[in-house]
């Protein structure tokens, strides 16, 4: 997912390095995180950093229509093909700050345009997060819903993220302080994998690797998520690799 012009080439607009977090092989993580916010995503969507389209893919087709921004060239082209035989689906080639209160390829960027905001691995690449919030308050209807998916634990900060471009880790107060200074109101606020907190620790804070091999990916995907995602439903959890939140904008 790319969102900040840190994270891509300023003459090209070209996303180069890959995520580290919700890529094409971490299907089952995906979906996993994705399960809890789908009954919040509904009517005129505006998906923020879509990259490729990997979250938007499942949820869609629960939409009436989605309007899906990307402000990489090279990543908005691939998100084009693979949403153009949903007709109910535009894609956008900008950021968010470029596009708000404006009308760009046909597509209304008004004032209470759309009925939630989804923003998945995007908050955290935007230096001013505060200001992003405050464009996705006056991009949403009354009632309107932003759903929010970030990493969470500064002490978890390390090699990866500074690979991919992350300006920060969240925790849950300061989530929940960014989007209520914007006037949101909370619905949910949650941790997610508490599991994943040491391989990270591990990987990006000790050994400072700096990349996660295709057949790594693939195995946790595979192997360790369903423990996850099991140990998750039975602790909370009081503690996680990431944050989400639901919050809405009151009428």
């Amino acid at each position: 997912m790319s969102a900040s012009t840190n994270h891509l080439d300023d003459q090209h607009r070209v996303y180069e390095k890959r995520s580290l977090e919700v890529g094409e092989e971490f299907h089952r993580y995906a979906d996993w995180i994705m399960r809890p916010l789908l009954p919040h995503i509904h009517g005129r969507v505006l998906e923020i950093g879509a990259g490729l389209g990997t979250i938007a893919a499942r949820y869609v087709d629960r939409t009436t229509s989605a309007v899906l921004l990307e402000p990489a060239q090279n990543l908005h082209a691939m998100l084009a093909t693979r949403m153009r035989p949903r007709l109910h689906v535009q894609t956008v080639c900008g950021f968010v700050d470029e596009v708000v209160g404006r009308q760009v390829d046909g597509v209304d960027f008004g004032r209470g345009s759309f009925d939630t905001v989804v923003m998945v691995n995007v908050l955290e690449h935007i230096a001013d997060d505060t200001g992003t919030m405050a464009l996705v308050r006056t991009l949403l209807r009354p009632h309107g819903r932003v759903v929010v998916f970030v990493p969470a634990l500064p002490a978890l900060f390390g090699s990866y993220d500074e690979k991919v471009g992350h300006v920060r880790r969240y925790t849950k107060r300061g989530l929940r302080g960014l989007v209520t200074m914007r006037d949101f109101r909370v619905a949910e606020l949650a941790y997610v994998d508490l599991v994943g907190m040491a391989p990270w620790f591990v990987s990006g804070r000790l050994l400072r690797q700096q990349e996660v091999g295709q057949r790594s990916a693939q195995f946790y995907d595979r192997a360790v998520v369903p423990v996850a995602r099991a140990i998750d439903r039975l602790s909370g959890p009081p503690i996680g690799k990431n944050l989400r939140c639901v919050a809405y904008a009151p009428g």
